[in-house]
């Protein structure tokens, strides 16, 4: 049963900055777990590539919580949820997501004979899915899938593998299917002993921009930009924005240039920060700290919201050994990178992990795997609608149960309002990845 607590917060009208920063993906993190691994990977209500369209935005029936979902909230139906992908692997997976006119595009990497490929679809608001295209056809290893809308229409792809070359970052076109366009091509220097990894796109005031991790394999991993042009390609020498070691970094798309978003640790705790960034990508203001308890663990995500501000999501690890695990939110200053306000508590008294955050109607929607909660079936996918102002919870939406593992959740909102949210969980032979999708009308 799908949990809906009616308190409006969706409308049509959306800010130009939508879905920015929300659709990177880092590498998968291989888990030698075997197949067997004693975890439930059902899901309430499983939809799949032939479940019927649907036009409304109710449930099937009112619930205990607040009933029929009424136009100008947002609401989802159980043929929404799709399987991208059923895994033969283990490994924490971030499924990619970037807006579309109508819906989103997801991408993942799948291993269908033996080898990763970089796998895109579309996810239309409603109907039957687009087609499973193949982004890579190659004998390598690929990881961290990653998309962006193209100033000039279509997609730009992003991931990392190893074809000729230790793990570099390589770029493609997709066109609004999310066909390949022309191409590959390999944006970062190939230097013996040294890795990039991680990659992620956001639109800059000038063009495309990316991000990803420079790892020199002894512990140096830093977080590295470079601007590209039209056709994805390098268009700047790679510059480095952080100090290292990070543990995980994002970008996000600003009025007058960009953001980057990593956590640090720093002595005996890890942190999260905020570094503006110009036009190109390089760095441009004072490097801020963003978390207040130095317990930053996993994930970070951010999205720009309504006038340039930046919605930071994160989880952290109260009592360490991950027995409370919380996902916090707060607001940065899109001009200064400083933090604005409180930091908020999404998950109120109960434990969560793996947020996912991107703007939508004036505030922020923030996924994150739930891992208890009222009732039963969890863990679950949730959905935390969030005040742009004070960072408080709103109104919730509860989805599909699934695992503890399985790495980030992703969402991004479509420009028709339409909410896309990704996740990995793990099956009985491996990873598999999902994808739902929830309207929200005016």
């Amino acid at each position: 049963m799908i949990r809906f607590l009616p308190r409006l917060l969706c409308a049509a009208s959306l800010a130009w900055c939508v879905g920015c920063g929300d659709d990177s993906a880092p590498p998968p993190t291989p888990r030698d777990t075997g197949p067997d691994t004693g975890r439930d990977a059902s899901v309430d209500a499983p939809g799949g590539e032939d479940a019927p369209p649907t036009d409304g935005m109710t449930l099937d029936a009112p619930d205990e919580d607040g009933g029929m979902i009424m136009p100008g909230e947002c609401g989802t139906t159980p043929e929404d949820v799709f399987t991208l992908l059923e895994g033969t692997r283990f490994r924490d997976r971030r499924v990619a997501l970037a807006p579309a006119p109508s819906g989103a595009i997801a991408g993942w990497v799948g291993e269908p004979d033996g080898f990763d490929d970089f796998f895109a679809r579309m996810i239309p608001s409603s109907g039957a899915l687009g087609a499973e295209i193949a982004v890579t056809d190659h004998f390598a290893m690929v990881r961290g899938a990653s998309l962006v809308p193209h100033p000039a229409g279509g997609f730009l792809a992003a991931w990392s593998d190893n074809d000729g070359a230790p793990f570099q970052v390589v770029t493609r076109r997709l066109g609004a299917d999310g066909a390949p366009m022309g191409g590959a091509n390999r944006i970062t220097p190939v230097a013996e002993g040294v890795i990039h990894d991680t990659p992620f796109l956001a639109p800059g005031p000038s063009g495309l921009l990316a991000g990803f991790i420079e790892d020199d394999t002894m512990g140096g991993r830093v977080g590295a930009t470079m601007a590209l042009d039209d056709a994805g390609a390098s268009a700047a020498a790679l510059t480095v924005v952080t100090a290292g070691p990070i543990a995980e970094m994002r970008m996000v798309g600003l009025p007058d240039g960009a953001g980057a978003v990593f956590m640090r640790p720093v002595v005996d705790e890890q942190h999260v920060f905020f570094q503006p960034l110009d036009q190109n990508g390089r760095v441009s203001g004072a490097l801020e700290r963003i978390d207040n308890g130095g317990n930053a663990i996993g994930v970070v995500d951010a999205a720009t919201g309504p006038g340039g501000d930046v919605g930071v999501a994160f989880d952290v690890d109260l009592a360490g050994g991950g027995v409370r695990t919380e996902v916090h939110f707060r607001r940065v200053d899109g001009e200064t990178g400083a933090a604005v306000g409180l930091e908020a508590i999404l998950t109120g008294a109960n434990r969560g992990r793996d947020p996912g955050v991107t703007s939508l109607a004036g505030g922020f929607a923030v996924a994150y795997r739930a891992l208890d909660g009222e009732g039963d079936g969890y863990p679950k996918i949730r959905v935390a609608f969030v005040s742009t102002s004070t960072g408080e919870v709103v109104d919730e939406l509860d989805l599909d149960s699934t695992t503890e593992a399985g790495g980030p959740v992703t969402i991004t909102t479509g420009l028709d309002g339409t909410l896309v949210v990704g996740w990995a969980e793990e099956g009985e032979s491996g990873t598999s990845v999902r994808a739902r999708r929830i309207r929200c009308g005016g």
